[in-house]
């Protein structure tokens, strides 16, 4: 199950690291009810003080890395010649 995994890697993250937001892009992004149902999980897996961490969805868009790999090819090319 997704919103499984999901719970079980980012509580991973959340213990190690505590982050204030999680941010997640891309095609992941645009399933909304990850929103709702993976934080409710996080409290029986991490291990923080104070869990305050909240999930949301990236500010852009959903085809942002697409875009930046075709930058980051351009400024390759460019830089080759």
């Amino acid at each position: 199950m997704l919103e499984d995994r999901l719970r079980r890697a980012m509580s991973a993250l959340i213990t190690l690291v505590d982050p204030e937001v999680i941010e997640i892009g891309g095609l992941l992004g645009t399933i909304g009810r990850i929103y709702r149902s993976v934080p409710r999980k996080w409290p029986h897996n991490v291990i923080v003080a104070d869990l305050v961490t909240m999930l949301v969805p990236a500010q852009c868009c959903v085809h942002a890395a697409a875009a930046s790999a075709a930058l980051l090819a351009q400024k390759q090319s460019d830089a080759c010649c």
